[in-house]
Parts: structure tokens; sequence; C-alpha cells
């Protein structure tokens, strides 16, 4: 298994490497990280393409895997939708063309916001798997969530990697 990091500003050139692993023995797993489009941007296209195919099958050999903090990876506004007395007879298929994206992708994992419980759970189970031991360590998490991090797994992962380069 070979790992390709795609940088998102390079989603235009994904035939182009499709085509040079199209022949290759190795299995491929792409990665774009922290994918994400802003209204109009049109650089997604050659990713759909990717996903579901064209004229030309994807290589069963490559995968694809993205991460993003959007759900919907295209940025959308209210003022982007649809004006029921705007007389574009198709309007829906312009709307429903940018959130498409998104369906495209086999397995969606979201990390729903935790509360102050669960994130104090979370804090507990990485300081065990760390070895970590401190009497006042919920305390010193929550205050370190409530400083404007909020309540999440990536604050708690924050908090310990602050609290083990105190230690070093």
């Amino acid at each position: 298994l070979r790992l390709v990091d795609v940088p998102a500003a390079a989603l235009a050139q994904l035939p182009e490497l499709l085509e040079a692993l199209r022949d290759r023995p190795e299995r491929f797993l792409l990665f774009v990280d922290d994918l994400s489009f802003e209204a109009g941007d049109v650089r997604y296209h050659p990713l759909k393409t990717l996903l579901e195919g064209s004229v030309e099958a994807r290589p069963d050999h490559v995968r694809l895997y993205a991460t993003s903090n959007r759900r919907h990876l295209v940025q959308e506004r209210l003022r982007d939708r649809p004006d029921p007395l705007d007389d574009d007879v198709h309007v829906w298929d312009t709307q429903n063309e940018r959130l498409a994206l998104a369906d495209r992708f086999g397995l969606l994992v979201t990390f729903p916001s935790a509360d102050r419980r669960r994130f104090l759970a979370i804090v507990r189970a990485l300081a065990e798997r760390d070895g970590v031991r401190a009497a006042d360590l919920e305390a010193r998490a929550d205050r370190f969530a409530r400083s404007g991090n909020g309540y999440s797994g990536r604050t708690a992962q924050q908090f310990l990697d602050a609290f083990h380069a105190r230690l070093a």
C-alpha cells in the first residue's frame, strides 16, 4: 500500500495522477487533508469524477480518503439558496450540484461536540493511555476547555499535549 498526499490545490491534476497509477501493481491511498471549497469554486469537479468515474473507470487499486471540517464540503450561505421567484427552471440543479460532492464519499465519520462530562471522560481515557496521573487533571482540563477551546476530543488531545509539554 502506498500513501499519496494530494494537496487540495492539486485536485486539477487528479486525472493525470490516476493515469500514472493505473498500471502500477501497488495499491494506492490518495489522501486529501482538510478538504473544503468556497462558494463558486469549481476545483472539486475532478474529485467528483474520481469518486464516481467517467468514461474511464477509476482503478480498483486506488482509494481516496479525505478529511474536512465541513459536512457539505462546499460553502453555502442562505443567500445562495434558490429564490422561488427566480425564472431559472432548474435552479435546484445548481444548488444540488454544490452539495452533491459530500454524498459521493462512501463513509462519513462525524465527531459531534462533547459536553463537559464526555470531554472529561475523553481526557481521562487519553491520560490513562499516556500514563498521566495528576490529582487536579480534570479541573485543569476543564479550565483549558473553558478558556476558549470548547469541549471536544480535539481540545482534550490539545490539553494533554500542553500538559506533556509542561512536564518536559
